[in-house]
């Protein structure tokens, strides 16, 4: 009797073997699983990491330009008038006269209306 019930015990140990198999094949499946998860999070902590040090950059590369815009500006702003100014007297100079006078004259043509010029 001990041969007919060997192959019993037999597949009843290697279905007790199965189960213990895929009982551990489930843990390591979660495990990973779980490092995957772990390892997204990980890279999506460095990515967000990056994008506010980018942001960061970006922001201050921004106050540069803008800061550059305002110093050009008023340098040009400048420069105009030092070329539109006498510097003895400081008021309007030739360049300014012909530029008003050549508007005052292209006005008066277009409108067709009479214009003096008093030059003491």
């Amino acid at each position: 009797m001990s041969t007919e019930a060997e192959p019993v015990l037999r597949l009843a140990q290697v279905k007790r073997e199965i189960r213990e198999a895929e009982h551990t094949l489930e843990k390591l499946l979660t495990q990973i699983a779980q490092a995957r998860s772990e390892k997204r999070l990980g890279a999506l902590y460095w990515m967000v990491l990056e994008n506010e040090r980018l942001y960061t950059e970006l922001h201050d590369q921004n106050l540069r330009a803008v800061r550059d815009a305002d110093s050009a500006h008023a340098a040009l702003e400048e420069a105009v008038r030092v070329a539109e100014t006498d510097p003895l007297t400081q008021l309007p100079n030739r360049i300014v006269l012909w530029d008003r006078l050549t508007h005052e004259l292209e006005l008066a043509k277009r409108n067709s209306t009479p214009l003096a010029v008093l030059f003491l």
